[in-house]
């Protein structure tokens, strides 16, 4: 007689061709199934929340949607919903609307004139800087500012991006010499100093504004000129870099720059004064220009790195440039306005070299460095810490050979940045390792190939909280989770359904709910097709889903594996199982499933004894409970949690 013991679940679901592998570690910690169970960063097995719609799709208005998130702070966020139109004046146009959490609508806007397809909606790629929404592809380039999201005056403000033409100048530009008492010198007797000004948004210049000032001739310490800038509301509504006023280097058309004013300088007074007390030439740093180049557009992808926007895949004069990256000049991430760049921060566009064609599919953000996901594998971006990031200081290096999917996009956690292989089946995972001191993906779905095997991936979004969970959703309408707690050793799956309804896309809206249980969650979207209908999704407390106007309770299942021993051989051996003692904690009713015969065992609602939650242990008699091949297994069927920490299997062994 022995005891096996089975502590957690963290190595999660195993493939059925692991069954015989009793020599792996993993095999102590896994199951054949955990269906709408969630691997915790514990390691034990949680039922999944229930989820409930909140915002429907009208079939009559729309023939397309497509879901992404919009990050305020950490308790609000919303959802942005892309449709595109189908009543006759705007048929095929894309309409934006922004929806909070909840599913109630703050503001809505055209975000793209033409004639767009749901695959077009499907290609699109969004980056969030800041309050700005940066769509790339299916031959759009825009960016849309909304403005304020906690009230109830938000708005969507297109800010259409137009590189091949130059932002409206600046409304006024007056310049004056004074002397030091104060009086004016207008006149040309007088010495003249010519200074321009230009309004620079998202890196492009608009045109110059240039006047001219005078000076005595017999000019004195205390003179002064006065530089007077102004500019027009909508310009301060729509958002811009900065201001720039420049000072003649001895003509007309060469000047350099001696102020620079940010949005922030212009809260309540469009009109700025920039005061010259050193009345002489400049020193000849000149107009900053279109930072991408003339006739820059489409780029495929875009990102914030090291206080720079990243540009990927441009064309530019009918063009293609693929694996080249365009930066930006420096800025600043507290408050996302420009800085004044220092020589070698201004623009600059590398070309990664490979063999064969290429494209940059993803850009991510991590650990210091800028990884590029291509067709060609897999880059590094790094810079020198004494440097900083430069043209100077650029260094590019591939770090695998792994394809990467041109339509999942990938996730940044705290253990890595999570990607799915360009088989759209294969997920991994890639991280700086020091020991190698490089970047090093590993196949996370190596254990558990059977959940891809007759599916595809075609969306992942991270859940942080509570555990570090990322939803992957299939493209026969189910999910996997794939939980992973390095410090745990945590790196479990799991998969799930929603009960007579298909997932078709998951958001992860990066905002935490406070919950009425013991945990804080954070909130996760879910666009879900239940018969002919669309439902945007999020989770709520219970173990119910209500979609439309019908509940069904979320239907949780364990499989167990055959148990095995760590300490000796058994395999192959006669096995009397005598029982099996289930460590529960706060759940509700949990049922064993008969191999034959009549329905489930109940096995908790006798323990419970009136109360609503159960934590403790109950022991299973296994006789009818076990299949051929050593497993037992347990569901837990109504809208009740469930979570099971351990199982511990009495073995008598003959031989």
């Amino acid at each position: 007689m022995g005891k096996i013991v089975q502590n957690n679940f963290s190595g999660g679901v195993l493939s059925p061709s692991l069954y015989g592998r009793s020599d792996l570690q993993s095999y102590y910690k896994g199951c054949a199934k955990a269906e709408n169970f969630i691997v915790t960063k514990e390691g034990s097995l949680r039922k999944r929340r229930g989820i409930s719609s909140i915002w429907k799709y009208d079939r009559s208005q729309y023939t397309g949607i497509r879901i992404f998130p919009y990050h305020y702070d950490r308790t609000e966020s919303g959802i942005i919903v892309l449709l595109i139109q189908s009543d006759s004046q705007s048929a095929g146009r894309i309409q934006i609307v922004l929806l909070d959490k909840n599913g109630v609508q703050k503001d809505s806007a055209t975000l793209a004139d033409g004639t767009f397809t749901q695959a077009d909606l499907d290609s699109l790629q969004l980056k969030q800087i800041g309050d700005e929404l940066w769509f790339t592809g299916a031959g759009i380039f825009q960016v849309v500012r909304v403005n304020d999201y906690m009230t109830s005056s938000v708005k969507l403000q297109n800010l259409s991006w137009a590189p091949a033409g130059k932002p409206a100048p600046l409304k006024s530009f007056t310049v004056r010499g004074y002397n030091a008492a104060g009086s004016q010198y207008d006149g040309s007797g007088e010495t003249s100093y010519y200074y321009c000004a230009y309004i620079v948004v998202d890196g492009v210049s608009s045109s110059q504004l240039e006047k001219v000032g005078y000076q005595k001739k017999s000019w004195v310490a205390g003179d002064y000129t006065q530089c007077i800038v102004e500019i027009t509301q909508a310009q301060l509504d729509a958002g811009f870099d900065y201001v720039v006023i420049g000072k003649s280097n001895g003509g007309k058309g060469t000047y350099g720059e001696v102020c620079r004013f940010y949005m922030e300088d212009f809260e309540g007074n469009l009109k700025l004064t920039f005061t010259d007390k050193n009345v002489s030439p400049g020193e000849g740093v000149f107009e900053q220009t279109n930072i991408l180049g003339n006739g820059f557009e489409n780029p495929l992808c875009v990102d914030c790195f090291q206080q720079r926007k990243v540009f990927a895949n441009a064309t530019t004069d009918g063009k293609k440039f693929p694996m080249t990256m365009w930066y930006s000049e420096a800025g600043n991430l507290d408050n996302f306005y420009a800085n004044r760049p220092a020589v070698d921060s201004d623009a600059f566009s590398p070309t990664i070299s490979t063999t064969g064609p290429s494209f940059i599919r993803w850009i991510v953000s991590y650990h210091e460095m800028l990884v590029l996901f291509t067709e060609a594998g897999l880059f590094s971006v790094g810079f020198s810490q004494q440097a900083g990031f430069s043209a100077s200081s650029c260094r590019i290096s591939r770090f695998s050979n792994i394809s990467i999917s041109s339509t999942v996009a990938p996730v940044v956690t705290d253990a890595g940045v999570v990607f799915v292989g360009g088989d759209n089946k294969t997920v991994y995972t890639a991280a700086y390792d020091l020991q190698e001191n490089m970047m090093k993906p590993i196949n996370r779905l190596v254990l558990a190939a059977h959940l891809t095997r007759k599916s595809q991936i075609k969306a992942m979004a991270l859940q942080s909280a509570p555990d570090n969970v990322v939803w992957v959703v299939t493209d026969d309408g189910r999910y996997l989770t794939f939980t992973f707690e390095r410090n745990e050793e945590v790196y479990a799956w799991s998969d799930g359904f929603i009960r007579d309804a298909e997932i078709k896309d998951a958001i992860s809206l990066g905002s935490v709910t406070d919950s009425s249980a013991d945990r804080t969650y954070a909130d996760m979207i879910y666009l879900v097709k239940k018969g002919e209908e669309l439902y945007i999704c999020r989770q709520i407390d219970g173990c119910s889903d209500k979609i439309g106007d019908v509940e069904t309770p979320v239907t949780a299942t364990l499989t167990t594996l055959r148990p095995e021993s760590q300490e000796r051989t058994i395999s192959g051996l006669q096995k009397n199982i005598k029982d099996v003692l289930l460590r529960l904690y706060e759940t509700g009713g949990v049922s064993v499933v008969p191999v034959v015969g009549s329905g489930p065992f109940q096995l908790v609602p006798a323990k419970m004894s009136g109360a609503e939650l159960f934590t403790g242990d109950v022991k299973v008699m296994p006789r009818g409970y076990i299949n051929e091949a050593g497993q037992m297994t347990y569901v837990s069927d109504n809208d009740k949690p469930c979570e099971i920490l351990q199982v511990v299997t009495q073995l008598e062994v003959n031989g």
